[in-house]
C-alpha cells in the first residue's frame, strides 16, 4: 500500500491567518502544481525546501502508449486534477496538499513521486510534482 502522497508547504504567516485565506492560497498552489507539471517540471524536496527539477524523459514504450513524448504527467488527467487541500493537516504558516492514502491517484502519485510505476524505485526515472519553491509562492502571493 502506497504511503499517503501528502506534503506539506511552508507559506508566509500573514497569508495563511484563517482557514478562508488558507483555503484560497491552497487552490492557488494547486492549480500552479497542476500548470508547472504539465510543463514538464516538477519539485525536488531539499534540506531547505523545494528546488524544481524537469522530468526526466518518457520511455519508448510510453511514448508509442501515449501518442505524444512531452512529459506532463496526464495521460488521463486524473492524477493531477485529484490534489487536494487538507484544512485539517493546515495552519497558520502551513499548507498541506496532495492525495488521500489508500486511492488509485495516490499511488499513481507514488510511482511517479520515486519512479517506481509498478516496480522498484527508480530515482532516475523519478518526477517528484508535489511540492512549491519559495520564489513561486512568493510570485503566487
Amino acid at each position: 500500500m502506497a504511503e499517503p502522497q501528502q506534503v506539506s508547504i511552508n507559506v508566509p504567516i500573514e497569508a495563511s491567518r484563517n482557514n478562508a485565506d488558507r483555503s484560497a492560497l491552497a487552490q492557488e498552489i494547486i492549480d500552479f502544481i497542476r500548470e508547472r507539471s504539465q510543463a514538464g517540471i516538477g519539485a525536488k524536496k531539499t534540506g531547505r525546501g523545494f528546488s524544481n527539477i524537469e522530468f526526466p524523459e518518457y520511455s519508448e514504450a510510453y511514448i508509442a502508449k501515449k501518442g505524444q513524448s512531452n512529459v506532463d504527467l496526464t495521460l488521463s488527467e486524473e492524477m493531477l486534477s485529484s490534489i487536494k487541500y487538507f484544512p485539517s493537516k493546515s495552519s497558520q504558516g502551513s499548507i498541506t496538499i496532495g492525495f488521500n492514502a489508500g486511492t488509485k491517484v495516490n499511488a499513481k502519485a507514488e510511482g511517479n513521486a520515486i519512479g517506481s510505476y509498478g516496480g522498484k524505485p527508480n530515482r532516475a526515472k523519478a518526477r517528484p510534482f508535489l511540492g512549491i519553491t519559495k520564489s513561486e509562492i512568493l510570485r503566487l502571493l
